[in-house]
């Protein structure tokens, strides 16, 4: 027996939007969908939400971001977005858009997880199904766990170096 192939045809829908839109800025570091289904933007010129119709920015000098060169965005379980900056813990800032509040690393953990991340970049940032955050700063031999539950963990993996976080397992190995 054969049967005939025949490939389905796709049609996709492609705009394109830039700064005469409402971006801060041509440049886009990320692009990261939250929870509750906005796209969340990071530029050299602030974070930019996305709500299907228009763009809203965020930057330090109005909303009190930390740093508005937004290299990576991430989200944990209680809904606080995690924004990297280009190097190490002084560049973490915890935005909660729903009440408007900003953390930097050190007010949400304390000045000890300073060395947590030294003065690495942090290439990757990815959440688990169970919520958790994971981590990898750039040449370093740790992932980075966080949960409101369990709070931050930093696991020493032992013989590699300079980890990059591709896929996070559902398995409950941790």
């Amino acid at each position: 027996l054969t049967w005939p192939l025949a490939a389905q045809e796709y049609i996709a829908k492609v705009e394109h939007y830039g700064v005469e839109n409402g971006l801060s800025h041509r440049e886009v570091n990320h692009i990261f969908e939250d929870s509750r289904g906005f796209i969340w933007i990071g530029t050299p010129k602030g974070l930019n939400r996305f709500d299907g119709y228009g763009f809203r920015q965020y930057t330090k000098e109005k909303d009190g971001l930390l740093f508005n060169d937004i290299q990576l965005i991430g989200e944990d379980a209680d809904g606080w977005l995690w924004l990297t900056g280009p190097f190490g813990s002084d560049s973490i800032c915890l935005y909660h858009p729903e009440r408007g509040e900003v953390l930097s690393f050190a007010q949400k953990f304390g000045k000890s997880f300073r060395a947590v991340f030294g003065n690495s970049y942090i290439p990757d940032m990815l959440r688990a199904d169970d919520g958790a955050l994971w981590m990898s700063p750039s040449n370093s031999k740790t992932l980075i766990r966080y949960h409101p539950s369990t709070g931050l963990k930093v696991i020493l993996v032992k013989g590699l170096g300079n980890i990059r976080l591709n896929f996070i397992s559902p398995a409950k190995t941790f």
